[in-house]
């Protein structure tokens, strides 16, 4: 060490020892605390010992580094360094190994300055032969590479499938004509960064081939036209028979499944040991209040676990029913079911809900239950059961089904799945659909698919006018099958002679919306079709999320034995829907459950769900076929004449406005209301017969909420 360094040194401590005792002086000037102090103080120097050592190591790095760099005399880069650099082989520095130490004089002599000097120029030279080796290397292997590349392309052309060769070889001369040669297009292709011409290319372009005399062949283009022969120019592509088709088909395809969503399978099943814990929970609940009873089975299924509880003799089952909330809170469940007892069983089924639900897909459903889908004449892919089993339920059996539910519940979902399960497997001379869609959102994707009979309705009006017309086609059929001799749409089917006759299905999503416009017209067409129209091959699905007895009356529960309740508010609306208890404790989101005809109590299942992009491809697929529609254009026109007879201006019906006139001189007045009860009508309707009333002077002017005066006088007594 030299003294000047010895010097810095002790000058760096003596002011590293002053800033510490400045630190301390700082710290008991400002705490009264003597510890506090001196605590402090140490925490501060070795905080400011860090920084400054970090900052000497930082500079020491730089200035090394700054030395390596540039070398011991300190001169720049020279010009060659400089490219070298930008050369993809990087040269490595040669000044690593050197570092100045303190035993080396700094005034050098001039012997070992030259040393250096010509040591430094001899590893330069060194390098510029190494780096130049090293690029001769790189440029001899992008040759071979782009040789190699254009050798393998020219093979491919001459035994390539798409083209056939229709003259023999002959060696041609390349200054006989214009075009390049092989070896021409080799040699540019080596030279140049250009990708060379494909053989392809070159015959859109109605560029001669290099080599051989190539057309295209048939059995591999297909969307060309006509093989050109010698002496022949090539025709270009046909850009027209290239796009797709897309008139409409007349020969219907079933949509293939592929069009749906693959399975997405989701390992949700609990383990053996936790099934068992939550079973011994259950039997200790129980015994706790005095209930002795043992699991002899469980059941896990999609979106809930039902323990099969069979009591000991002499317990009754509704003290275990009626402790289904302390059952709930000792297992830590939302809520559960209890079924007592299980159907065909000497069992208690207690159904707790899943800490995760399985997603149940409707193309696995579609997949599973093949056997079952192709005996149903209209199958119905419902979901799946506790057991896991797929269910299919044939809609002719039904034969009218009611779907309720609460708002999110999986309604619509359903009704969606009910159409695509007959899309799947019914052609339009099978099946027709009547959809009526007063929400107009939820079923107007399906526009244009050839199993509808109409467009999908919207207005109420004219919903109420299809409702009568399929009255009128019940009617028609019953007549078509007394002539034949027959009972029923299935005898008909048997009589080769005669033109099939499609199934009808009436599809109503919101039900309520109906009832509100015109209740009377309604309830009455439903239940006509409810009573007489299953032999007849029409079939009704009604739909609503408001169950209440003004919607789902009585009249049309007893004449639709077939019910799906999902999750609903109250145990009114399960009554309403159900006749019973249960759809309360649903947990929403496709758990339904199913009461079908003649069933003692309803089947738990959780429903099959369907993507919107699924129901958007396969309506997609449908609308290109074309298919007769049986029905042709009557059908909107008789729509169109109920339509205008049900929204009548001022002319009422002349019969109408008699028996209305006849009760305001029974009573001696008139009020809407009056005509509401007594004529079974509408609010508007009942309004307007006033007001012609009122034009014609039968009656007074209006009084407020006070009923109408009628007038007395000769031209009031005329009543036909």
């Amino acid at each position: 060490m030299t003294r000047y360094q010895k010097k810095k040194k002790k000058r760096f401590i003596i002011w590293q020892v002053c800033s510490y005792l400045l630190i301390i002086g700082i710290m008991f000037w400002w705490l009264d605390n003597r510890w506090l102090s001196i605590f402090l103080s140490v925490i501060m120097i070795i905080l400011y010992t860090a920084i400054v050592g970090r900052i000497i190591r930082k500079s020491k790095s730089t200035r090394n580094r700054r030395v390596r760099t540039t070398g011991t005399s300190g001169s720049k880069l020279n010009s060659d360094d400089t490219d070298s650099r930008r050369d993809p082989v990087r040269k490595p520095n040669i000044y690593l190994e050197y570092e100045p130490t303190d035993k080396v004089d700094v005034n050098l002599s001039g012997q070992s300055e030259r040393e250096k000097v010509e040591r430094q120029a001899k590893e330069e030279s060194e390098w510029q032969i190494h780096r130049q080796r090293v690029r001769d290397l790189i440029e001899k292997s992008q040759k071979e590479q782009i040789r190699e590349k254009h050798e393998q392309l020219e093979q491919e052309v001459k035994k390539s499938s798409h083209w056939v060769d229709v003259s023999p070889q002959k060696e041609e001369n390349p200054d006989s004509h214009n075009a390049k040669t092989e070896k021409q297009v080799l040699s540019e292709a080596l030279f140049s960064k250009k990708e060379p011409i494909s053989t392809e290319e070159r015959f859109l372009r109605k560029e001669p081939v290099p080599t051989e005399k190539l057309v295209p062949n048939k059995e591999c283009f297909s969307t060309r036209e006509e093989v050109p022969t010698e002496g022949t120019e090539r025709k270009e592509l046909n850009p027209e028979s290239s796009k797709i088709n897309l008139e409409k088909k007349e020969t219907y395809i079933r949509p293939s499944l592929a069009m749906l969503n693959p399975m997405k399978k989701k390992a949700v099943t609990e383990c053996r040991e936790k099934l068992d814990q939550q079973a011994e929970l259950l039997e200790e609940t129980l015994e706790s209040f005095g209930v002795k009873a043992k699991v002899r089975n469980v059941t896990q299924g999609p979106a809930i676990t039902r323990y099969e509880l069979q009591p000991e003799r002499g317990v009754k089952v509704s003290k275990v029913t009626n402790l289904s909330d302390d059952i709930a809170l000792n297992m830590a469940a939302p809520s559960i079911r209890i079924e007592a007892p299980i159907p065909g069983k000497a069992a208690i089924g207690i159904e707790v809900p899943n800490s995760e639900t399985s997603l149940v897909t409707f193309r696995e459903i579609i997949e599973r239950s093949g056997d079952k889908r192709s005996r149903a004449l209209l199958p119905f892919a419902i979901g799946k059961n506790i057991s896991g089993d797929s269910v299919i339920f044939d809609l002719t059996k039904a034969p009218h089904l009611l779907i309720a539910g609460a708002t999110g519940s999986g309604k619509s979902v359903c009704i969606n799945t009910l159409i695509l399960s007959l899309l799947y497997s019914a052609e339009p001379e099978h099946v027709k659909l009547l959809l009526i869609d007063p929400k107009v959102v939820e079923l107007n994707r399906y526009n244009g698919i050839p199993h509808l009979i109409t467009p999908v309705i919207s207005d109420p009006k004219k919903a109420t006018a299809s409702l009568k017309w399929a009255v009128q086609e019940m009617e028609d059929r019953y007549q078509e099958f007394a002539s034949m001799g027959v009972r029923d749409i299935e005898g008909y089917h048997q009589k080769e002679s005669k033109e099939s006759m499609p199934y009808v299905m009436i599809i109503i999503d919101e039900l309520a919306d109906l009832m509100m416009v015109a209740a009377k017209e309604v309830e009455d067409t439903i239940c006509r079709l409810a009573q007489k129209a299953r032999a007849a091959g029409i079939h009704l699905v009604l739909a609503t999320q408001r169950p209440s007895v003004d919607v789902i009356t009585g009249l049309i529960k007893a004449n639709i034995p077939s019910r799906i309740a999902f999750s609903v508010a109250s145990q009114i609306d399960s009554r309403t829907i159900l006749d019973m208890a249960g759809a309360e404790k649903l947990l929403g989101r496709g758990d339904m459950l199913f009461h079908p005809v003649g069933a003692n109590k309803p089947m738990r299942i959780q429903g099959a769900f369907l993507e919107d992009d699924e129901v958007q491809k396969t309506v997609q697929y449908l609308k290109q076929f074309d298919v007769t529609n049986r029905f042709g254009e009557s059908l909107e026109a008789e729509i169109e004449k109920k339509e205008e007879l049900m929204d009548e201006e001022p002319g009422e019906s002349e019969d109408v406005f008699q028996d209305a006139l006849r009760i305001a001189f029974e009573h001696q007045q008139i009020s809407i209301s009056m005509l509401q009860r007594k004529l079974k009508m509408g609010f508007n309707r009942a309004a307007r017969l006033i007001d012609e009333m009122e034009e014609r002077g039968y009656v007074g002017p209006s009084e407020g909420t006070k009923p109408r005066k009628v007038i007395t006088g000769s031209h009031s007594t005329k009543i036909e």
